[in-house]
């Protein structure tokens, strides 16, 4: 999956490191990461080729070897009688 296509949650998750230079720009990595990163540069303004260069530098691997993460979400309880 290409670095742009991820979430701003997957980014945080998989490269924490890099997380000031989303927030740097502006970009909500609290509530507003299940957005793209594509989705949330165009937001704001910004150029979507800087912003990945710079999260390149700041760690973000090639995103071919870089691991998926799929969301868990709580399973509904069930009665264990």
């Amino acid at each position: 999956m290409m670095l742009q296509q991820r979430t701003i949650h997957e980014i945080g998750l998989l490269w924490p490191d890099v997380l000031p230079v989303l927030q740097a720009r502006g970009i909500d990595t609290c509530c507003g990461g299940m957005h793209s990163l594509q989705d949330a540069v165009a937001a704001h303004g910004q150029v979507l080729a800087e912003v990945v260069a710079e999260l390149h530098a700041a760690g973000a691997i090639d995103p071919d070897s870089a691991p998926t993460v799929i969301a868990l979400r709580e399973a509904p309880e069930t009665d264990a009688r």
